[in-house]
């Protein structure tokens, strides 16, 4: 039997560290009314593209209605978050 996880993160323009969750596969989206992006990433120095002088910390780009796969088995709260707007908001679902 399958358990699914689901929720939806506010947007934010400070970084924050995400649920804790186990899962083994699941999606985080965008939402499809968000006006910028969202950037997810694994520590709390995620930062959103071309704030910062190194690639080291921009987070994977989430657009607008764009879904990121995540494969696991891991934890929900490996991942960090950042977003352009504090309206922009991510949704997951996750499958146990």
């Amino acid at each position: 039997m399958t358990t699914i996880y689901h929720g939806w993160l506010h947007g934010s323009t400070d970084s924050i560290q995400m649920p804790d969750i186990k899962f083994n596969y699941g999606y985080i989206k965008g939402m499809t009314d968000n006006t910028g992006n969202c950037f997810v990433g694994s520590s709390s120095d995620v930062a959103i593209a071309g704030t910062t002088d190194t690639n080291t910390t921009t987070g994977f780009v989430i657009d607008s209605n764009e879904v990121l796969p995540v494969d696991g088995p891991m934890n929900l709260k490996d991942f960090w978050y950042i977003c352009d707007n504090a309206t922009d908001d991510l949704i997951y679902w996750l499958y146990l």
